[in-house]
């Protein structure tokens, strides 16, 4: 009975043992995403979260925002202006300023240890003005 888990096929995902390496295999030391911010006056800045961009799911705005950078300047504009827009009419980010849309590439280790150390890499797409109306 306790080998069973390590006899049973190969190909089944089940507690305590599974095929997938999703969890089991060595992870690049560097992770790259990137991000919508918003800066304030002061320049401090808050990480924006997917509810921000219209969704509770964590990939599908990381896949909205990763397809920023693969567009055109002109639709990375168009996409700024309107999610800044959206940002203006909010209460809650009445404090910011501008947005950016930004890649940033962190050591992974170090960036668990410290969430506030700043990215070894950071790109920025795109940034516009959040204007109240």
């Amino acid at each position: 009975l306790v080998l069973s888990p390590v006899l049973g096929p190969v190909n089944k995902d089940d507690f305590p043992l599974s095929p997938f390496a999703m969890f089991s295999d060595d992870k690049d030391a560097k992770t790259t995403i990137t991000q919508a911010v918003g800066l304030r006056p002061d320049r401090s800045e808050l990480i924006l979260g997917p509810s921000t961009l219209g969704t509770d799911e964590v990939l599908q705005a990381r896949e909205t925002l990763a397809r920023v950078p693969r567009s055109p300047r002109k639709a990375q504009q168009d996409f700024c202006r309107d999610f800044a827009a959206k940002l203006a009419r909010d209460e809650d980010f009445a404090n910011l300023t501008e947005l950016e849309v930004r890649t940033v590439t962190y050591e992974t280790l170090a960036y668990f240890a410290n969430p506030a150390a700043p990215p070894i890499k950071k790109t920025v797409h795109v940034r516009c003005g959040v204007t109240r109306p």
